[in-house]
């Protein structure tokens, strides 16, 4: 999906900040998007700033958000802004507000939330997290049609929900942000998942042994091993939920059903660390039937 096509769909922009606020020495934006299980997203601004001497700030907020707070404290909003008044030299402003109708349903039936950021000036720093729904998981990838735009600087889990994070400093604005989702139930939706549970299995188990013929043919007929070139990675880069499943992987092949079993962790646990591993090149999926079969193909130093 390009961007041309994106302009069909609504965005939203993130909100502008008026008077001198970017006038001062540091600002700090961080900036999150927490997409709830009936599609509406609440957000939350973190605004830091130093050497202030101003009374007060004036805040535009997305067209469409409902119910803002202002450090905690219900706010009212004035023609779609927020006036708050400041009596600090270095600040810290927290807001938070709700949005509906911002995620589409695109024609395969995954779920596209886009964002454009846009500020009248560039912040230091900033960091901006999409937090997908509990029970939903990145997109399928394809050349033409990446699930996130831009690639995230991490992507990470809390347990139940997945988190997608982009850190930047003295970013490049406007940023248009794309992210595609579907729920795990949806993700199964192939020719095998229509199948009964019998149909599945004697598909699996064809497969398997044709497989197993056709390497056995090819062992014989190109004896020379396959050499597999892995890069060495610190166990210092790991959360310690993946360094749990990596220890486990390192034994071995490992179905993701039996990986969540063993971890007693719920399905949508382990699809989320599981996720974040295979984007950072560690792990490889490979889907068998409705289940996916985990491999290593990274090299780890002391896991």
């Amino acid at each position: 999906m390009d961007f041309k096509t994106n302009k069909k769909l609504r965005s939203f922009i993130l909100f502008l900040l008026f008077g001198t606020v970017f006038c001062y020495a540091s600002i700090d934006v961080t900036l999150e998007s927490r997409l709830e299980s009936d599609l509406s997203v609440t957000e939350s601004v973190n605004l830091t700033f130093s050497e202030n001497n101003r009374s007060s700030i004036t805040l535009t907020l997305p067209e469409g958000a409902a119910e803002p707070e202002i450090n905690g404290k219900t706010a009212f909003l004035t023609d779609g802004s927020i006036s708050v008044p400041l009596s600090c030299s270095d600040c810290a402003i927290r807001m938070t507000y709700r949005l509906d109708n911002v995620v589409k349903k695109t024609a395969s039936g995954e779920f596209l939330f886009t964002r454009t950021l846009t500020l009248p000036k560039i912040p230091d720093r900033l960091s901006y997290s999409v937090v997908l729904p509990a029970g939903f998981t990145i997109g399928r990838e394809s050349t033409n049609d990446p699930a996130m735009v831009p690639l995230p600087t991490k992507v990470e889990t809390d347990g139940r929900r997945m988190i997608l994070v982009w850190k930047e400093d003295i970013p490049a604005l406007p940023k248009i942000y794309q992210v595609r989702f579907h729920s795990h139930e949806s993700g199964s939706q192939d020719f095998l998942a229509e199948l009964s549970e019998t149909e599945t299995w004697a598909f699996f188990i064809v497969g398997l042994i044709l497989g197993i013929l056709v390497g056995l043919s090819i062992n014989r007929l190109f004896p020379s091993k396959k050499i597999v070139e892995m890069k060495v990675v610190p166990s210092s880069l790991f959360s310690p939920d993946e360094k749990e499943v990596l220890s486990l992987l390192k034994k071995g092949k490992l179905s993701q059903k039996e990986l969540a079993k063993q971890l007693e962790w719920s399905k949508s646990k382990a699809s989320g660390v599981l996720t974040g591993l295979e984007y950072k090149k560690i792990i490889r999926r490979e889907k068998i039937g409705r289940n996916y079969n985990l491999e290593l193909i990274a090299s780890l130093s002391d896991i």
